[in-house]
């Protein structure tokens, strides 16, 4: 991701930070660890420090990864890994809770998790927020001569010369490349060229 940032000029920036609080389950603590007692059933190494560490690597680690793609989403996956006890802990320890309750798709999660993890405890955030990512992307397409139409369905899809002819909800569009995108839920993904 950062050399795509680097590709793209986006900066990041490292704020300074202080020492978390974080409230779980009725206890405040700025050690996540303080928080392993209220989770029965979490599986983890008490003689060793960072339990959400210790969890995180076995998301990354486990045997279980090798059938990644037969989870229908992250947090199931994680289920199978870590348990409920360790998906609850995780979900109550993170910022990013949302991480833990939509059905975001398990590889590209663990994929993303696993470069996150080795490019170390130092936060860093994209100047402008993650938007700026398919922003700039737009951008570089568009400089490069790409047409973007948005809010469009495609109705069909044809061969038509040396290309395609399009026909949107709005309008009919040639192109010589026909670039196709779509979430784990409608897996027609791909370049289409003549």
């Amino acid at each position: 991701m950062f050399d795509l940032a680097d590709e793209l000029g986006i900066v990041y920036d490292t704020p300074t930070t202080g020492a978390d609080i974080v409230h779980a389950r009725g206890r405040y603590a700025t050690n996540k660890d303080e928080f392993a007692d209220l989770y029965p059933g979490l599986v983890y190494d008490a003689a060793k420090p960072d339990v959400e560490g210790q969890l995180l690597d076995e998301l990354v680690n486990a045997p279980e990864r090798a059938k990644v793609d037969q989870h229908p989403n992250f947090v199931a996956y994680a289920t199978a890994t870590v348990g409920t006890a360790g998906v609850e802990f995780l979900h109550d320890m993170s910022r990013f809770r949302g991480d833990y309750e939509l059905p975001i798709d398990a590889r590209s999660y663990i994929e993303f998790l696993e470069e996150d993890l080795t490019i170390g405890p130092e936060t860093s955030y994209p100047k402008g927020g993650l938007s700026v990512f398919p922003k700039r992307l737009a951008e570089e397409a568009q400089g490069a001569g790409a047409r973007i139409f948005l809010g469009e369905p495609v109705a069909a899809i044809a061969q038509h010369g040396g290309g395609y002819a399009l026909q949107t909800s709005e309008r009919n569009v040639e192109a010589e490349y026909v670039v196709i995108t779509a979430t784990r839920n409608r897996p027609a993904s791909g370049v289409v060229t003549a």
